[in-house]
């Protein structure tokens, strides 16, 4: 006969990894966002920094 207590244990251990797997999923979806918004802001300070440099090309 199989043990029951056994399979439920294993059952809730399953669940508990799902909740892991869960949580770790999320996480990577806030880096990917964080780190989309840290690549946008980069962009935006080459895009400025290339526009201050402009004029003082422009004058040399």
């Amino acid at each position: 006969m199989m043990n029951l207590d056994s399979l439920i244990k294993n059952i809730d251990a399953l669940k508990d990894n799902g909740k892991d797997i869960q949580g770790f999923a999320k996480n990577l979806d806030k880096l990917k966002q964080n780190l989309t918004e840290l690549n946008n802001t980069v962009k935006g300070f080459e895009t400025l920094c290339q526009e201050i440099e402009k004029p003082a090309r422009e004058k040399s």
